[in-house]
Order: C-alpha cells, then structure tokens, then sequence
C-alpha cells in the first residue's frame, strides 16, 4: 500500500452556476405570476374605498336635499378619496331637459395616478341610486 496514492474526497461548497439559475427562472416565474395579481388586489381594494366614499357622499346629499328640498348649493365634504387615488366630482343639474323642477345630481369619482390603469375607469352614482358602471360594482 505504500505505492499506492490515496484519494481524498473533498466535499463542495456553495451551489454550481446551473443550480443557480434554475433557481432564478424558478423565481422569476413566480414573480411574473405574483405581481400582476397584487397589483390588481391592490387595484380593487382603491376602488372599494371609491365606492364607498361615493355612497357616504350619496347619503350625505341626500340628507342635505331632505334639508333643503334641492342640491343646488349642495358640495361634496371631501375631494379626493385617502391616499388621493380617486378624485371625486359633483354635477349638479336641475333638470333634465324634460323636467325643469326635478332636482340631480351625479357623484363621479376619476382614477388618479397609478389608479388611472384600473379597468373600470369613472366610477358614478347618481340621486337615483344608480351606479355605473354596473360591472365594477
């Protein structure tokens, strides 16, 4: 035995370049699944608090209208929802054409910013209840 080399084996360290890059498409798949779907999540969580803000400003116009028999002088108690991703307006009409002495009004709330990719874009509801559009509610 004394002629005889001996073979050591030697333990690797670390990860080899193709371990490595599997593990990178590995993530790299799961990313291009996951961060679309957040983003809509996050997307449709805004717009919850879109509706929401529109239906307390319903409420409060039409406690005011209850008040004062019309919306004429009538505004919104806030402009823009939180986080200002939505911006919110008030059109007041009185009439319609047809009906001088009927008394509207349409609360839009208009995606801002980041918000503005949303599909459901105009988010409304107006004094009839009517909401629009009727998909994203």
């Amino acid at each position: 035995m004394v002629g005889m080399a001996m073979k050591t084996k030697t333990k690797s360290l670390g990860f080899s370049l193709i371990e490595l890059l599997v593990v990178i498409v590995i993530v790299g798949i799961l990313s291009a699944i996951a961060v679309p779907l957040y983003i809509n999540h996050q997307r449709q969580s805004y717009r919850s608090d879109a509706k929401a803000v529109l239906l307390e400003q319903a409420r409060l116009l039409e406690r005011y209208f209850t008040a004062n028999n019309d919306y004429e002088d009538a505004t919104l108690s806030v402009t823009t929802t939180a986080g200002g991703r939505y911006l919110l307006s008030f059109e007041n009409a009185n009439g319609d054409g047809s009906n001088s002495d009927v008394a509207t009004y349409k609360v839009n709330a208009t995606p801002q910013g980041g918000q503005a990719a949303d599909p459901c874009n105009v988010l409304s509801i107006d004094n009839f209840g009517r909401k629009a559009p009727k998909e994203c509610w």
